[in-house]
């Protein structure tokens, strides 16, 4: 049982990573491409990105949260509740 906790902690550990990991690429990526935009904006003046950045921001902070979650939501259990499920 321990082995199956410990490929489970694994996983958990990866699946974390990998989502700050890609989430923080992401926050790059959208940085670089408002901040374009704004000096756009600038010149233009005909739409208000900072506007347009904020529903994005809120959007994506969303989807990331809701991995965060759904992955927190299946942490293995820890090793004192699977040893007194075992007892059962």
């Amino acid at each position: 049982m321990k082995s199956l906790n410990d490929l489970q902690n694994s996983l958990h550990s990866k699946i974390e990573s990998g989502i700050n990991y890609v989430d923080t690429k992401h926050k790059d990526v959208a940085k670089l491409t408002f901040s374009t935009a704004e000096k756009l904006e600038k010149k233009v003046r005909s739409l208000s990105v900072k506007n347009i950045k904020k529903g994005y921001d809120k959007q994506t902070k969303n989807i990331y949260s809701k991995l965060i979650s759904l992955n927190d939501k299946y942490i293995p259990l820890k090793e004192n509740e699977s040893d007194s499920q075992s007892d059962k």
